[in-house]
């Protein structure tokens, strides 16, 4: 996956009250949410709740929405200006759809593309690549 970093407006489903941050993902394909403020009042993250849904206005040329599932606080920061930054860990995010429940992610298709598949399995022995087909005897 290819790191990305996309800032925007954020909001819990719930509200709406907007706090500006930056989605990340990392090459690995972990995801995290920093705001430039908080949701509500500050909570540490061994006392926050998770959050089953945040929602994102994404700014720029990628204009678009995105509904991030599965989301929980990792970490919080308190400046002596007053400022509050809050992290969270994302588990999944879904661009171009935004969605007020889990329940609400029902799709009539996936598609799943495994990348260098072939390569891979040639390397183990009971993998041959091989016409399909009956196979021919040297019988007669």
């Amino acid at each position: 996956m290819n790191p990305f970093e996309f800032e925007g407006n954020w909001h819990s489903p719930s509200s709406d009250q907007r706090v500006s941050g930056i989605l990340r993902s990392t090459a690995d394909g972990t995801l995290t949410l920093s705001l430039f403020g908080c949701f509500g009042s500050p909570k540490h993250p061994a006392d926050a709740e998770e959050y089953p849904i945040i929602l994102g206005d994404l700014f720029g040329h990628h204009s678009e929405c995105v509904s991030l599932v599965g989301c929980y606080i990792t970490k919080t920061e308190y400046r002596s200006s007053g400022m509050f930054r809050e992290e969270y860990h994302v588990q999944s995010a879904f661009f171009g759809i935004k969605v007020t429940e889990p329940t609400q992610l029902v799709f009539r298709h996936v598609q799943v593309v495994i990348g260098g598949l072939r390569q891979w399995s040639r390397s183990y022995s009971g993998f041959r690549l091989e016409p399909f087909g009956p196979k021919k005897s040297n019988d007669g």
